[in-house]
């Protein structure tokens, strides 16, 4: 199965641009400037990572991100945030985000590889609770 990544930012250039960098590393992204928009798309289609900023207009990214937390707990979340916005980004990792990028940020590199990251970590994960999963399956045929 293909990783899949919801990227939300309100900021429709570097969403953008963030997707367009993604996509260059082969990635499979959906991409929203509303995190209520978002809220839908995670009910419609399974998401492996989210990137969402933390300060958005119709709701803050912590509450997303919590949302997030209780549907789907595997899930990498990436939080973006300004350096003014640092305590919220350090919540952000206390409530389970799995990474967090400061913006500005120069160059989309940052992006990309903090992404990779996340991957590695999903498919650990992943491998994790299938290993688990198929060990319990033989202990079960054995009784």
């Amino acid at each position: 199965e293909e990783l899949q990544i919801l990227l939300v930012h309100d900021d429709e250039d570097l969403l953008k641009l963030m997707k367009q960098a993604l996509e260059r590393e082969g990635d499979k992204v959906t991409e929203t400037q509303s995190p209520l928009q978002a809220m839908e798309l995670l009910k419609e289609k399974r998401f492996h990572i989210m990137i969402t900023d933390i300060v958005m207009p119709e709701m803050d990214g912590l509450d997303l991100l919590n949302h997030v937390r209780k549907q789907t707990p595997l899930m990498q979340v990436i939080i973006i945030t300004c350096y003014s916005s640092m305590q919220r980004a350090v919540r952000a990792l206390e409530e389970g985000a799995a990474e967090y990028i400061l913006k500005p940020f120069e160059s989309m590199r940052l992006l990309v590889s903090t992404v990779k990251t996340c991957e590695e970590k999903f498919q650990r994960w992943w491998d994790c609770v299938h290993k688990t999963a198929y060990q319990r399956n033989r202990e079960t045929r054995k009784e």
